[in-house]
């Protein structure tokens, strides 16, 4: 709604309660998707311009007066008039050199209106004159450029073309226009086709004004252009000379955003493009705009905003994107804000962000004058201030209890002043106090003994989890007791044992007490009550905490003779014995012997986060036979070589039908048993093929050996990666890496890449580290983004930071830096993305990708061996350690890495890999993920890291032995909840026990609710089941979300969302699906009636003996069999052949049952031989 006084603003929302929709209120809805798509800036071109057409926002948007006071700066060298009076409706807009200088001014000013409120294209087309605005947006052009264009290019046009012809509007399409204009084909043409109904015409004045007639006496829709020239027509052929002339060197630089151009209809990318001589084919060619259109609508582009003072395009994009968001900007004599405001809001209410602070900033409001009672009827959820017990479970059988407390600074508020190394620590006396509660309900007061090994700390967000555990009471009856914790972001499994101790019934002897004893006395703060706690962990633990630094860690014999006590008097004897009193002098607590020693707690560095890869060998080698299609990859191959022939490999075995599984064999690839790396050419096949592995579930297992391929035992582990090492296998196992962090480092530090990564880390080395010569390598050197306030700031900082250009593909180029700058340590941090399914790459998108990473690698690797250095680390991915769908050219590069590292490690060297996650601040690896990218991941357990937690894993890592470290932030309660297990996760993760199944468990559930229903029943289960597997792809609460009817490309879908659907539906149909399942079926009912086709109609009887069938193959290739089951198994089997040739044999009447009782014995031992395949 939009409003100026609270008057309006209540007559527009009386309005609504009544159903209506006033002027000022904007309603729309968000797309089923939940993601509006891609946005577009349109800039038109002549036919938006009205008189005063900037007045209204010249006053009220302080951010359009700033960029038309910079346009006329621009201007103003090739003009005599003054921009802000044309656009205040003082100056002579019916002069074409004012016009379109006034109107690319005014779409410029728009353009940086739209980006301060967050509005910011995702493409930019631009229509005739249109696009020279478009290319000053995108970067393309400087204003200063762009100003000469359109001022120098308008000139030309009044100088020669003016009064010598016109333009016009006609609904109809190009063909259709053509064929009316063939009278005048000569001096009437198609100047633009706009949509597939709507064209303009332009031509010599006296043929056009019979055009025109002509077309209005048919009854077709035309208007004319006020214009008296002939843009897009021979006309222009005129001023190409002088054009040419006027507009020499005119400097264009590639477009920083995507520019697609109605001109040569195609992206625009290189820099030099927008010369002089397009400027005039702009002029003279016709304008491509709807098809422009089209193919924006093709790459996922929804919505389009155009900039303008008046829409001219609006009904235009319409006609081809008649499902989009298509919104213009400012209207005819409704220039202001309240028209910005709603041209706005129809975005918004259409899913589009729009920051409305910029535009409606805090201002003051005046209080009330009187004292009004605020009132909230909403439940809200409020942490308060408790005990530090929690509620008590009892155990059955063992008699024991659990009890089990959530901890935080709003729980226990006294916390926040008990800190240690900058931590909030959790106090001895407080599991004191805990461990006696939970004796009490036991039966068992007395605190026998308690033995902390380390003090819980409380994590900076979120609560902990506090967990007791009392044991059952022994012949003597005393307990045992622990306490642990758990974060509550951490898995189910991942708790930390803090102490352990027993419970008893009754005091153990005291001991004897000599020498000098301690006094103190303390007393609770007025503000803090004692009532919730059997003793104030405050309390005691001020009792014992000195000047010394010291921490009670250990008790024994404690027992608790008074609740509640505010002020205790306290004396601890030399021998640890204590006792406590209340300010009437009686006993409070008492403690055979309390030891104090000093305690140290660190700051949680994330460590937690850090991760190795074992490789465990299975118990047993299972011995089976089995089939699978077998590919061996020789060695000696370049990086690149080698992957893009297991590429060319893959990819024609994926397109043929699924029946055996493949099995990709190398040999060195892996660490695998006491055998190091020997081949990192073969462990980038490995990345590639862990990806394809992704995409393709089930269908490919990776096996590295050093001799036999035992294929029948490797499938029968249900393993997807393998080592053989003798008669050994191995599996791949993540497990928690112990951090060890290194010295810091010394000397010159060369970091090569100029990403967000490398300036984390150039930052973190001079400020953490001191390191105080850095040398900062990438390809565009300091024209690289941020370069030059990097180099200021880490400079400010007291270093000394050089920045080179240099490609680090080039050996020659890698070489020249190292000789220059010596560095004492190497941080390589560059990579690139191409991103695509497997059969979608091909060996030049692998070499892109290998570029910064594989061979910028090699060569820094082999120009250092002789070199002593102290530190060698390269940033590697996750995705070639867990295979990324869609990233097997970027998996592949960074397994590459992580072996290059384990083979400089092996050699002697430094060297480390550390193969990172999911970074929270948008990196070149991340920046292009959008929400449905980010939901997937999330599914899979994955939580972006921060900065300052990957720079503590970074630090932890340095000294840590692997030469492969993968920081990563697990979520692994989300790995339970997402079902099936990764293997390389069942290290961490346990995995639940499998459901006992008949048969398939598709046909327990699928295909048994299909049986007996009506085709229209079955097809709408079939669709129900493809939209919430949509849903969940799509990170939707719920299939309501999803239209049957609405195509995947419009909901989002890219090459791994529509291979994420198919892993679903094929594992919830049992189905052999292809990963272009979501092109090729592209809605979910077209897919939906798949699916029915493919499943059967499922209640005849053929088709349950083939599901049935169909369950047996898949059972068969999962068994190890010994030779008695196996011969049992297969007589059974040939049986059930002999008896389906007989099927449908019979040529009379005549039963089976009719023939044995005609047989005699032996004709009956016969056909039993004969049923059993032993004849």
């Amino acid at each position: 709604m939009v409003a100026e006084t609270r008057e309006e603003a209540t007559a527009g929302l009386e309005a609504l309660a009544r159903g209506e929709t006033p002027a000022d209120v904007v309603t729309g809805t968000v797309a089923a998707s939940g993601v509006p798509g891609k946005l577009v800036w349109v800039f038109p071109g002549q036919g938006s311009q009205w008189v005063g057409m900037g007045r209204e926002l010249l006053d009220s948007s302080a951010v359009f007066a700033e960029r038309i006071g910079e346009c006329a700066a621009a201007l103003e060298p090739w003009t005599d008039w003054s921009l802000v009076d044309v656009l205040r409706g003082e100056g002579d807009l019916d002069r074409v050199d004012v016009l379109q200088p006034a109107c690319f001014a005014v779409m410029v000013g728009l353009a940086a209106v739209w980006q301060s409120v967050g509005v910011r294209p995702d493409a930019v087309v631009g229509h005739s004159q249109g696009e020279i605005a478009a290319a000053c947006v995108s970067g393309a052009l400087s204003l200063q450029e762009a100003a000469k264009v359109v001022a120098l290019r308008s000139q030309a046009i009044a100088a020669k073309l003016a009064g010598r012809g016109g333009m016009a509007s006609v609904a109809l399409s190009e063909e259709a226009a053509l064929a009316q204009l063939t009278p005048w084909a000569d001096r009437v043409e198609v100047a633009a086709v706009n949509s597939p109904s709507s064209v303009v015409i332009a031509g010599d004045a006296e043929a056009l004004d019979q055009a025109l007639e002509a077309l209005a006496a048919q009854e077709i829709r035309v208007r004319r252009v006020a214009v008296d020239y002939a843009s897009h027509t021979r006309h222009v052929e005129d001023i190409q000379e002088p054009l040419a002339e006027a507009l020499a060197g005119i400097e264009a630089q590639a477009p920083s955003l995507p520019f697609f151009s109605t001109l040569t209809g195609d992206w625009i990318r290189d820099a030099g493009v927008f010369d002089g001589d397009y400027w005039y084919r702009n002029l003279r060619n016709q304008v491509g705009f709807g098809p422009a259109v089209a193919e924006l609508l093709g790459s996922g582009h929804r919505v389009f905003v155009e900039l303008s003072a008046h829409p001219v395009l609006v009904q235009a994009i319409s006609d081809v994107a008649d499902d989009s968001v298509v919104t213009g900007t400012l209207r005819r004599e409704d220039g202001g804000l309240r028209r910005l405001l709603t041209s706005m809001a129809e975005l918004f209410v259409r899913g589009v962000d729009v920051d409305w602070a910029t535009l409606v900033p805090p201002a003051r409001v005046d209080l009330p004058t009187y004292a009004f009672d605020h009132r909230h009827y909403w439940l809200q959820y409020l942490e308060t201030a408790t005990g530090t017990a929690g509620p008590v479970v009892r155990l059955p059988q063992t008699g024991g209890l659990v009890s089990t407390s959530r901890w935080s600074l709003k729980t226990q508020p006294w916390l926040a002043g008990h800190t240690l190394d900058d931590v909030v620590v959790v106090p001895a006396a407080a599991l004191v106090e805990l461990a006696i509660r939970a004796g009490d309900e036991a039966g068992t007061p007395v605190l026998a003994e308690l033995v902390i090994e380390t003090p819980p700390v409380l994590p900076d967000r979120g609560a902990l989890r506090v967990q007791v555990m009392v044991g059952g009471p022994d012949e003597t009856g005393v307990r045992p007791l622990e306490v642990y914790s758990q974060p509550d972001d951490a898995a189910d499994d991942e708790w930390t044992r803090h102490a352990t101790g027993t419970l008893s019934a009754t005091p153990p002897p005291a001991t004897r007490q000599t020498g000098d004893e301690l006094f103190a006395e303390v007393s609770l703060p007025g503000d803090v009550a004692a009532g919730a706690f059997a003793i104030h962990p405050v309390l005691l633990d001020a009792a014992l905490t000195g000047d010394d630094g010291l921490t009670a860690v250990e008790w024994r014999g404690v027992t608790l003779h008074a609740e509640g006590a505010s002020t205790l008097q306290v004396r601890l004897g030399p021998g640890g014995a204590l006792e406590a009193v209340d300010g009437a002098g009686n006993l409070v607590l008492t403690a055979n012997e309390v030891v104090r020693r000093s305690v140290s707690v660190g700051p949680p560095s994330g460590t937690d986060a850090l991760f190795q890869v074992n490789w465990i060998e299975l118990p047993g080698s299972p011995q089976a036979d089995g089939v699978a299609d077998v590919l061996e990859v020789p060695g000696g191959d370049s990086p690149l070589a080698a992957t893009s022939r297991v590429l060319e490999k893959l990819q024609t075995w994926l397109t043929e039908p699924e029946a055996e599984r493949l099995v990709v064999v190398t040999r060195g690839a892996v660490p695998a048993g006491d055998t190091p790396v020997t081949d990192p050419a073969a462990a980038a096949v490995w990345g590639l093929v862990r990806s394809a592995q992704a995409e393709n579930p089930d269908r490919i297992v990776l096996l590295d050996t050093d001799g036999e391929i035992p294929v029948g035992a490797v499938l029968a582990t249900g393993e997807p990666q393998l080592a053989v090492r003798g008669a050994a296998l191995y599996v791949p196992r993540l497990a928690r890496a112990d951090a060890a962090p290194a010295d810091g480092l010394q000397g010159t530090v060369l970091v090569s890449g100029a990403g967000v990564l490398g300036e984390i880390v150039a930052r973190h080395l001079v400020s953490h580290h001191g390191v105080r010569k850095l040398v900062l390598a990438s390809r565009r050197g300091l024209d690289a983004d941020g370069a030059k306030d990097l180099v200021t700031d880490l400079t400010g900082e007291g270093a000394d930071v050089s920045v080179v250009a240099c490609d680090l593909a080039d050996r020659a180029q890698v070489a020249a830096l190292l000789d220059e700058h010596r560095p004492a340590s190497v941080i390589h941090t560059a990579g690139v993305l191409d991103d695509g399914v497997i059969g979608t790459l091909t060996p030049d998108r692998l070499a892109r990708v290998f570029a910064p990473k594989v061979d910028a690698v090699r060569h820094l690797d082999e120009l250092t061996r002789d070199r002593d250095l102290d530190a060698f680390v390269v940033f590697s991915s996750g995705s070639g350690v867990f295979g990324s769908p869609g990233q097997g050219n970027y998996a592949a590069a960074n397994a590459f890495l992580d072996a290059a590292m384990a083979s400089r490690r092996a050699a002697g060297l430094p060297g480390r890999s550390l193969a990172w996650g999911l970074w929270e601040r948008a990196t070149g690896m991340t920046a292009h993920l959008g929400g449905t990218d980010q939901a997937r991941m999330s599914r899979g357990g994955v939580r972006p890291i921060t900065a300052e937690e990957g720079m503590a894993l970074f630090d932890a890592a340095l000294g840590a032995p692997p030469p492969l470290l993968v920081p990563v932030k697990l979520d692994l309660r989300e790995v339970r909840a997402g079902g099936a297990v990764p293997h390389l996760l069942r290290g961490l993760v346990r995995t639940g026990r499998r459901q006992a199944q008949g048969a398939s468990a598709v046909d327990g559930s699928l295909k048994q609710r299909l049986a007996g229903l009506a085709a229209p029943e079955r097809e709408a289960l079939l669709v129900e089941l493809v939209r919430n597997q949509v849903a969940a792809v799509l990170g939707h609460a719920g299939p309501d979300a999803v239209r049957a009817d609405t195509a995947f490309k419009d909901a989002g879908f890219d090459s791994l969302t529509s291979v994420d659907l198919r892993n679903r539906l094929r594992e919830s149909t049992g189905l052999k699906l292809p990963a272009t399942l979501a092109f090729d079926y592209p809605t979910p009912l077209v897919l939906a009636r798949h699916l029915r086709d493919e499943l059967g109609d499922g209640d005849d009887a053929l088709s349950v003996v083939h599901a049935r069938l169909e369950d047996v193959e898949a059972l068969l290739g999962g068994l190890v069999l010994d030779d008695s089951t196996k011969t049992g198994l297969t007589l059974r089997l040939q049986g059930l052949v002999a008896r389906c040739n007989g099927v449908g044999g019979q040529t009379d009447e005549t039963t089976l049952a009719d023939r044995l009782d005609a047989a005699s014995a032996d004709e009956v031992l016969d056909f039993i031989d004969e049923e059993l395949g032993l004849t």
